[in-house]
């Protein structure tokens, strides 16, 4: 019986794009008798000279992998997930996403949804659930082998980003990555990790007028009060996380100070 074959076309080839197309390879390799057989088509990418042999050949625009292929891995910068995702599932093609699915939760909400209305296959590249120790914890706790979790903790770190002499690229923007470094999971684990966070509060107007005209930050030049205050909303919910919340509304550094000084002596005396 001949196996089934999937045409699957590429949106960007970059460093996890490389990855997606290694994956296909090994699928062989590790899930013995599957029924079908991946072929990698067209790939979407700004460099056109340099194209792997093993993928059809190189694609000037989505529209152009959208006409022949059977489905779609999508691996472009988040900031272009939303509009591409929506295009491939308006061809009724299946898709598969790379994370965040967009660069924020309408867009993703939005995609999902358009999906479902399809009938599409679809999923998002959230390979870690997949990974033999979680995959082994989830069974154990779903087993009741190590009775009822209370609290737990669980770190995924690297050091891509730490080097202050890297370039500066898209995943550092928030007007392409879709967040600042409060909303990246991985920066917060690192914070959280071994260390007291606290957040200094201030009003939404006081932000306003000491942000007004800085161009000297590049996520709020430019912006409206009601931008600040938008990106003020998204973030507050990650800054009540901090362990120690501190009012400064008013008070001189020193008085800061001592509160914080204060704050972190009761968390030592609750920790004896």
């Amino acid at each position: 019986m001949s196996k089934r074959i999937i045409k699957l076309g590429f949106a960007g080839l970059g460093f996890i794009g490389s990855i997606h197309a290694i994956a296909c390879f090994s699928m062989p390799l590790i899930f013995k008798n599957l029924p079908f057989e991946i072929k990698l088509g067209k790939v979407y990418r700004n460099n056109l000279i340099d194209i792997p042999h093993f993928f059809e050949k190189g694609a000037k625009s989505l529209e152009e992998i959208l006409e022949d292929s059977d489905a779609v891995d999508i691996c472009t910068p988040n900031y272009l997930h939303y509009e591409q995702a929506i295009k491939t599932i308006e061809r009724g093609i299946p898709l598969y996403l790379e994370k965040p699915i967009g660069i924020n939760s309408e867009e993703a909400y939005d995609i999902m949804e358009n999906a479902r209305k399809k009938g599409l296959i679809h999923q998002t590249a959230l390979m870690y659930r997949f990974m033999p120790a979680v995959t082994q914890a989830r069974d154990m706790i779903k087993n009741g082998e190590i009775g009822e979790i209370l609290n737990f903790k669980a770190l995924m770190l690297h050091s891509g980003y730490m080097d202050p002499k890297r370039p500066i690229s898209w995943k550092l923007k928030k007007s392409t990555s879709g967040g600042g470094a409060i909303l990246d999971p991985e920066n917060r684990a690192r914070l959280w990790a071994d260390n007291k966070v606290v957040w200094l509060k201030i009003p939404l107007d006081t932000v306003w007028q000491r942000t007004a005209g800085d161009d000297s930050r590049p996520l709020l030049k430019g912006s409206t009060r009601e931008q600040v205050e938008a990106l003020f909303k998204q973030r507050e919910p990650y800054y009540a996380l901090a362990h120690l919340h501190v009012e400064v509304e008013g008070k001189s550094p020193g008085q800061i100070a001592r509160e914080i000084l204060e704050g972190l002596k009761v968390w030592l005396e609750s920790c004896r």
